[in-house]
């Protein structure tokens, strides 16, 4: 069985999924950051220049998260849109 989001020429392609049964998925992120002792007594102390570090990672990390659970509704809905106009015109061209 072959891919089917991608043509004969391999170029990407939009799929109708509307038949497709909802599936829970999930992810995790991991990461590495090198600093030196200064660096990281600072952020672990709160006494880095820049204020509460890992409280600003966190706060982003939560706001990225809210932006990409609204981005993957915003595509969904541009997708369905796309797919609608695709059906109208091989209806047109039929």
């Amino acid at each position: 069985m072959g891919f089917t989001h991608f043509d004969e020429k391999g170029k990407a392609i939009m799929v109708d999924v509307t038949e497709k049964q909802d599936t829970v998925r999930e992810a995790t992120a991991t990461g590495k950051i090198t600093v030196n002792e200064e660096v990281f007594r600072a952020v672990k102390e709160g006494t880095a220049g820049k204020g509460d570090v890992l409280g600003v990672a966190t706060t982003a990390g939560t706001v990225s998260y809210t932006h990409l659970r609204a981005h993957e509704t915003d595509s969904y809905l541009v997708c369905r849109l796309l797919l609608e106009k695709k059906k109208k015109k091989e209806i047109k061209h039929t």
